[in-house]
């Protein structure tokens, strides 16, 4: 009896340390909570991800009208999130402050997936610096920004039109061609190939890369809590991932075994040249295996972004007749039948406001990736604690009534002086980020945006074949937000 007890009072003691536990637990955390900035209720251990919703941005629109300028939001029980929903805010921040606010947080899938480590996206301080400089001087190596790019671009774009033109004005879903033009772009100055666009390797990567980024949606548990892809029912969700990581693995292998350093073919080459006269303190945080990760990084960032904001481009144009019409009439005007060249871009207004305007509401990054501030910092009243996650709400800033009159409506004569002759440079537009951070290939993805899209207008007249229903322009939702699917009559001219 003693002993039964003993025992009962035991089971009580630990019961109740546990409650304690429990309870100064919760209390902490809703000490925490109080101490931030307002952000709708988190429910105890998943925080908000059960709020997100099969269209997340939908919802964190609607809290950023609720909260104002800077909200928080809970990814589970650990990593509180602070939204900078205003573009002046944002500006305040990163623009003028970046010590402070240009250090990189993890997504845990990222990290969890292998792709952090070595990559100029993720890392941080010197690492981060040293390898930002390289892919720079890599990238203006192969063509960003040359005429040698430009000529490698024009001469995608014409294979693009001539696979559009064997569908002779007949409804087509364009989704696969732009892909393969905008990833042979990428293919060619990361690890030198070009591919058929019927080419079943090709094909394979392009599958698992659109598959890795629709992967990548906040409402995805695997996002917040990517060890479940480790059980046998969620396997399948690291495929994506793993194909994309091995195929630049094997890439980055065959260049280390046909390296040249007097025949520098592509980017891999360059890195590895870069690892080679590296210097020791350079050496210390630069492991040669990590390689593929920065190509990954690059890669994938350079195809998919490109292609989706081409995708809402033929969307949004192929349904404003209007804006079409006077896209014709400039390029033919300007170009007189030319081939286009950059050197046209500032002679085509209209133009590239248009493309303004297509990243503007087509918004393909909802947010910048994960910034972390380097220190405390007071933000509206409210004392941030160092390494907090800061998430730029771009979906919110571009569509903000504040900055822009009838946000929701497609006019790129918002982005036009008076007259109409000059594109206006708007400070609260920043479809590649802002800051130390911002997106590292902004050039080469405007040279491909103007050059596929000016030679394909200049070809075709493009419309929503008639008998289909009105374009959706709901987004599919993953690290990225691109149309759903749709088709369009590609119709020559002249």
């Amino acid at each position: 009896m003693k002993l039964f007890l003993t025992d009962s009072v035991g089971n009580y003691d630990t019961f109740l340390v546990f409650i304690i536990i429990i309870l100064t637990i919760y209390y902490l955390r809703q000490r925490s909570i109080s101490l931030m900035p307002r952000g709708p209720t988190p429910l105890p251990i998943v925080g908000n991800i059960l709020s997100y919703g099969k269209q997340p941005w939908k919802n964190i629109i609607k809290w950023a009208e609720h909260y104002g300028d800077v909200m928080t939001l809970y990814q589970g029980p650990f990593r509180t999130t602070v939204w900078i929903n205003d573009a002046n805010l944002a500006i305040n921040l990163f623009q003028k402050q970046p010590d402070i606010f240009s250090e990189r947080k993890h997504i845990p899938f990222m990290t969890h997936e292998g792709s952090t480590e070595g990559s100029i996206v993720w890392e941080n301080g010197p690492a981060w610096k040293t390898k930002r400089r390289w892919m720079l001087s890599a990238l203006r190596h192969f063509g960003m920004g040359k005429r040698s790019l430009e000529k490698q671009i024009n001469a995608e774009a014409d294979i693009f039109c001539q696979e559009a033109a064997k569908f002779k004005s007949q409804p087509f879903d364009p989704k696969h061609f732009v892909n393969c033009a905008v990833a042979n772009i990428i293919c060619s100055i990361s690890f030198g190939q070009r591919y058929d666009y019927l080419d079943p390797e090709f094909t394979e990567l392009l599958k698992n890369l659109l598959a890795f980024f629709r992967q990548c949606n906040l409402s995805n548990i695997e996002m917040h809590i990517p060890s479940i892809m480790n059980l046998p029912m969620f396997r399948h969700k690291r495929i994506p991932s793993l194909y994309l990581i091995n195929f630049l693995k094997n890439q980055v292998k065959q260049h280390k075994e046909t390296f040249d350093p007097d025949n520098i073919r592509d980017i891999i080459d360059r890195m590895l040249s870069e690892v080679q006269i590296s210097s020791d303190e350079e050496k210390s945080y630069t492991d040669p295996e990590h390689i593929w990760s920065s190509i990954l990084t690059i890669f994938i960032a350079g195809a998919e972004t490109t292609f989706s904001t081409l995708m809402w481009f033929l969307l949004y144009v192929a349904s404003y007749q209007d804006v079409q019409a006077k896209l014709h009439e400039e390029i033919d005007r300007v170009l007189e039948g030319s081939k286009p060249t950059m050197a046209d871009r500032t002679r085509l207004p209209y133009f590239e406001a248009t493309t303004y305007e297509v990243q503007r509401l087509g918004n393909i990054a909802g947010t910048s990736l994960p910034h972390a501030n380097a220190e405390e910092f007071v933000l509206k009243g409210h004392k941030i604690p160092k390494g907090t996650i800061i998430n730029l709400n771009l979906k919110r800033i571009h569509t903000d009534p504040k900055y822009w009159h009838d946000p929701m409506t497609f006019n790129p004569a918002r982005f036009l002086d008076e007259d109409g002759q000059k594109v206006k440079k708007l400070n609260v537009f920043m479809p590649f980020g802002i800051g130390r951070r911002a997106c590292l290939g902004e050039s080469l993805a405007k040279m491909e945006m103007f050059l596929f899209m000016t030679n394909f207008f200049q070809k075709f007249k493009v419309t929503i074949p008639e008998g289909h229903p009105q374009p959706d322009f709901d987004p599919v939702v993953g690290l990225t937000m691109s149309p759903k699917q749709f088709k369009v009559c590609a119709i020559p001219r002249g």
